[in-house]
């Protein structure tokens, strides 16, 4: 999946609107929906500062690790 696209989906995986996530982060209104409608891939401290708003969090998995990459 693209990073445009994984925006998308934890936006509508939340029940909140790209307002009420911008909001959330203290950002513009419009930023959400702009980075999804643009298909922008987020700086990887933007995308997990999105999935926290939305209630998740970013997880890197590979030969049997974990990494959870928290918002700060």
């Amino acid at each position: 999946m693209r990073a445009g696209d994984a925006v998308a989906e934890l936006v509508a995986m939340s029940g909140k609107g790209p307002i009420a996530v911008s909001r959330e982060m203290g950002r513009s209104d419009t930023y959400v929906s702009m980075t999804i409608s643009r298909g922008s891939v987020p700086k990887l401290d933007t995308f997990v500062e999105i999935a926290a708003a939305c209630g998740f969090e970013l997880v890197l998995r590979g030969e049997g690790r974990e990494i959870t990459i928290e918002y700060q």
